[in-house]
């Protein structure tokens, strides 16, 4: 179910916001929501070339792999 924000926006900030939306056929209510989940996904997930590091990192695969098959065979216990 949708929710409903309140959101209080400078003049300058939403100018910006409506000329962005009108020149993609978008409210500014679709631009917004648009917007920032693009800055959490940006912010949340690794880039291609960190995640291209991480898999050409044989000994770190190897870590990762044995500590998955402990999981697993619920082998080791969980460090908080």
């Amino acid at each position: 179910m949708p929710k409903t924000v309140t959101l209080r926006l400078c003049n300058e900030s939403y100018s910006q916001l409506s000329a962005a939306a009108l020149a993609v056929t978008r409210s500014i209510a679709s631009m917004i929501e648009t917007l920032a989940i693009k800055g959490l996904q940006a912010k949340r997930f690794m880039s291609a070339g960190e995640t291209d590091e991480i898999l050409r990192n044989d000994v770190l695969m190897n870590t990762l792999a044995r500590a998955h098959r402990q999981v697993a065979a619920r082998k080791g216990s969980l460090v908080v």
